[in-house]
Parts: structure tokens; C-alpha cells; sequence
């Protein structure tokens, strides 16, 4: 596959950075000898397409699921760094958001046993905790828009995570689990 190959394919197909790796992999397996402007060229129009997507996701992130504005990132745990080191080519608006669902993301498993083990207790005490934000919060997929996972992780950030400590979040936690025993 030659580079305006690559190209046309990463354009029209809006490939995720494993597909681009394994096409520029099958591409690299056919011995081709390139100019250092040819490789130039083939990269600055790879940035400019990432550019692009990145302005996509940042003008379209309130009604685009979660899978779709994570898709750019190939490794969820380097998210926040990823966001942050490209910060320069990101909305400003639209930052603080995308941050969020992507922490959401990250530790999504964490929070929804927090939500669970909340919920069980909840029912368990009668405690006067908000169950419909525990589940909105454990409702939340790959499917859920950005707008609706972002206000829904910061609500819960607001009302459970910050007001407690991390050894009550993580008690919570475990009270997720525990409860099927």
C-alpha cells in the first residue's frame, strides 16, 4: 500500500490508531524505499488528519458517545496526559470535558463498585444517599454521549467522591463485592 493509500484509508475509513498501525505495518512490509520529504509529507498529513479529528470530537463531543471520543486514544490509562500534551490543539471550552470522561473511563470500574456498594447500602440502612444518581452513574457505557457522561461524573465527583475519603470510597467498594457473598 503506497502512503496516498494510507492516506485515502485513514481519510475515508476514520481508522483508530491500532487500524493506522497495522496498515502502516502492512505497508512496511513491502520493501519501499521512501525520500525523507515523501516521509515529511505522509506525517504532516497525518498530523493534519489527526487535527482534524481532533476538532471533530471537540465540536461534537456533547451528542458523540463515549466510544467514539475515546477511540482516539489507544491506551485509556494515558488519556489524561494524552489530552493534556495536546491541550494547544484542543477547544479550551472543550477540554474540561473531555477530561472528564475520560477520567470516567479510566476508572470507571472503581466507580461504578463505589455506585453498587453505595446502592446496597443505601437499601440495606435506609441511608439518605440519592440512588437515581447512583444509577445514572452505573448506567453509563460505551454508548452514553459525552455530554451525559461528563455532567454525570462530575455530579458524582461533587456529591460522593469529594465529600468523602478514599478509605470510605474504597470500603464502598468492597461492599460491592461483598454483598454477593
Amino acid at each position: 500500500m503506497s502512503h496516498s493509500h494510507l492516506i485515502r484509508y485513514i481519510l475515508y475509513f476514520e481508522a483508530s490508531p491500532d487500524q493506522i498501525q497495522v496498515e502502516i505495518g502492512n505497508m512496511t512490509a513491502e520493501p519501499v524505499k521512501f525520500k525523507c520529504v515523501e516521509i515529511l509529507e505522509m506525517t504532516v498529513q497525518i498530523l493534519n488528519l489527526f487535527h482534524k479529528k481532533l476538532q471533530d470530537i471537540c465540536a461534537s463531543r456533547q451528542k458523540n458517545s463515549i466510544e467514539d471520543i475515546i477511540r482516539i486514544f489507544p491506551d485509556i490509562q494515558q488519556a489524561e496526559n494524552d489530552l493534556n500534551q495536546l491541550q494547544s490543539l484542543l477547544d479550551p471550552l472543550a477540554l474540561p470535558q473531555l477530561l472528564s470522561i475520560v477520567s470516567f473511563c479510566k476508572n470507571s470500574s472503581r466507580v461504578h463498585r463505589i455506585c453498587k456498594g453505595l446502592s446496597f447500602l443505601n437499601k440495606a440502612v435506609s441511608a439518605n444517599i440519592d440512588s437515581t444518581l447512583l444509577d445514572s452513574v452505573c448506567a453509563i457505557n460505551k454508548k452514553t454521549s459525552g455530554d451525559e457522561c461528563a455532567l454525570t461524573y462530575e455530579k458524582y465527583r461533587d456529591k460522593i467522591e469529594k465529600p468523602l475519603s478514599d478509605d470510605m470510597l474504597t470500603l464502598f467498594s468492597y461492599y460491592s463485592s461483598g454483598s454477593d457473598l
